[in-house]
């Protein structure tokens, strides 16, 4: 909506677009000191703003902050993150060291690299928490064994008595949580994702968390490479009224949690309405041990999805399920057509579907020393009850390739937001079209596509709501002569050669080219190790928030940090660039006055 059809509106409808739909990043920039006395007055009259600071371009981040100071007892809530925007949370948190000062604050997400931010300044931010009134948090931390962020969990984070929701996606345990000592919480909905916890954790969380409503956590057995803990028996959990929904990941194949510590953590949760259960093993794998629970402990459950990911099933384990799975064949649960027993075979628990066939377990080995005969992300499925396999509601991440057999059978998947599509030919097209709702899908992967054939346009009319797409960039050179449609919905483009061992220059004509397909782009990656591209990218690309390159161990050796280091310092002296470097990644945050200093 352009700022002419902003100002008819009125003020009522304004100031309630201002409180809870629009972007404090776009208030300040659209109308901050822009000689509109009106919207200067409802500004000064909102109670709340919500500052999401992600992917922003770096002339509005730092115009925000000079003028953030005015506005401390509106802000309600404030997202960080250095996804796009290398050097953002140190400059944040250099010109606010403590959360204490925004009084108004209820909402707190910061996404982060421990190696890219002053780690005493984030220290002592993490120490002002418990000098705030946040109901929500949520914290992603990358490389967290090099940020020892483990007393903030006990002592800053679950000792805030005003703590709702809490979302931790933590890289590494390192003796994160050290919960023997904690006290009561007021937590309600906990989310532990990346790492995970261990099975004692998550005890203690519950011992000391009587509100929980909602709870989603990664269990894991080993504490390091080196150590594994011991459960604790002993614990005994106060019945949790409140809690409606439980999601349960065991990570490690042999975990040492046994069928009855399931069973008793059930029976303290009579409420449960939903339940999900991801295993990676054979273990908890019984129909009648779940249809005994059911019927005494969890009579409330309306939902449930068990799900065995067999990437490290030996065969021996492969063929128990598969002889046990018969128990699941009953009255009892094909009458439950809420109830979901899954069977996923893959080479890697971390991929995305591809596609879902019986599983035939004499074709593949999956213990250690077994070469595996299917494709990298392929994902076989199977399901004990013929309602089971129409249960795609949560898949979200889908893969498809015209290389495997495309199924005829009666799936639709709803709710697809990433698609990878793999040799792309008219038949996938015409399959992706009838069993997803490409409505919904906002990021667009294409690694290949049959030669000769002009698909790009068919794909992006199809999907037009994609905002991210991937692609190879011979394919836009080879289709020039078909003259592909602009797009102007695409903000994120990743481009990438055929392979990386040939890296060849992106030529001028052709960056151009792709800017002239996609001239709104704000977020560019590219697999290359030239530099010299950067000014003609810039020119060309006027929306531009933030470059990654893709370097491929060519600057530096990745495993000598020392050498490393003294690049990317040699680097920031040379260009005067800020700039982020990530595996073998390098982001740069586009700033108009450094690139003019970098390329004088």
């Amino acid at each position: 909506m352009s700022v002419s059809k902003i100002e008819s509106l009125p003020n009522e409808i304004l100031l309630h677009l201002f409180e809870k739909y629009i972007n404090g990043v776009d208030i300040f920039v659209a109308f901050i000191n822009k000689l509109n006395h009106r919207f200067d007055g409802l500004i000064n009259q909102c109670q709340q703003i919500h500052f999401d600071f992600r992917s922003i371009r770096k002339n509005d981040f730092y115009s925000c902050l000079i003028l953030l100071s005015n506005y401390i007892d509106k802000i309600k809530t404030i997202n960080l993150s250095e996804k796009d925007t290398p050097g953002a949370i140190d400059a944040f948190l250099f010109k606010f060291p403590s959360l204490k000062i925004f009084n108004k604050i209820r909402q707190f997400n910061i996404d982060f690299d421990s190696r890219t931010v002053d780690k005493d300044r984030i220290h002592r931010f993490f120490c002002s928490l418990p000098n705030t009134n946040l109901s929500i948090l949520s914290i992603k931390l990358q490389n967290a064994s090099q940020f020892d962020i483990s007393n903030f969990i006990t002592g800053s984070i679950l000792s805030l008595t005003t703590l709702k929701h809490l979302h931790l996606d933590i890289d590494s345990y390192s003796q994160l949580w050290n919960l023997q000592k904690l006290s009561k919480t007021n937590i309600e909905y906990l989310t532990i994702i990346g790492y995970g916890c261990t099975w004692n954790d998550f005890q203690y969380i519950c011992l000391n968390s009587p509100g929980l409503k909602y709870v989603n956590v990664r269990i894991v057995d080993k504490l390091s490479n080196y150590s594994r803990s011991s459960i604790d028996k002993n614990i005994h959990i106060p019945p949790l009224l409140k809690l409606h929904t439980v999601i349960v990941h065991f990570i490690d194949r042999y975990t040492q949690v046994t069928w009855n510590m399931l069973v008793k953590y059930f029976e303290v949760m009579p409420n449960l309405m939903k339940l999900e259960m991801i295993n990676s093993s054979d273990r908890f794998f019984n129909g009648n041990d779940w249809q005994i629970l059911f019927e005494t402990s969890l009579q409330k459950l309306i939902y449930f999805t068990l799900k065995i990911l067999a990437v490290r099933l030996s065969q021996y384990s492969l063929d128990t399920i598969l002889h046990t799975s018969k128990c699941f064949e009953s009255q009892f649960w094909i009458e439950k057509k809420n109830f979901h027993i899954l069977i996923i075979m893959c080479n890697s628990s971390e991929d995305a579907i591809l596609n879902y066939q019986p599983i035939d377990y004499r074709k593949h080995k999956f213990d250690s020393g077994f070469e595996m005969n299917i494709e990298t992300g392929t994902v076989q499925f199977w399901s004990v009850t013929n309602h089971s396999i129409n249960n795609n509601q949560s898949i979200t991440n889908l893969r498809i390739s015209s290389k495997e057999p495309l199924s005829e059978d009666n799936f639709y998947f709803p709710n697809v937001t990433c698609l990878q599509l793999d040799l792309v030919n008219l038949s996938l097209i015409e399959w992706i079209q009838k069993y997803i709702d490409l409505s919904k899908v906002k990021e667009l992967i294409i690694s290949e596509l049959e030669m000769n054939l002009n698909m790009i346009n068919s794909l992006l009319l199809f999907t037009k709501n994609v905002s991210s797409l991937q692609i190879i960039f011979n394919q836009f050179i080879n289709q020039q002569v078909i003259s592909l449609q602009t797009n102007n919905n695409i903000k994120r483009l990743y481009i990438s050669p055929r392979n990386f061992q040939n890296q060849n220059k992106f030529q001028d004509k052709y960056i151009r080219y792709v800017a002239s397909l996609f001239p709104f782009v704000e977020h560019l990656k590219i697999d290359t190790i030239d530099f010299e591209i950067i000014p003609i990218i810039y020119i060309s690309f006027p929306y531009l928030s933030s470059l990654a390159l893709r370097f491929v161990n060519y600057y530096w050796p990745i495993d000598n940090v020392m050498n490393q280091q003294q690049w990317e310092k040699q680097l920031r002296y040379t260009t005067k660039l800020t700039f982020k470097c990530s595996g073998e990644w390098l982001t740069i945050w586009i700033n108009e006055t450094e690139f003019k200093e970098s390329y004088k």
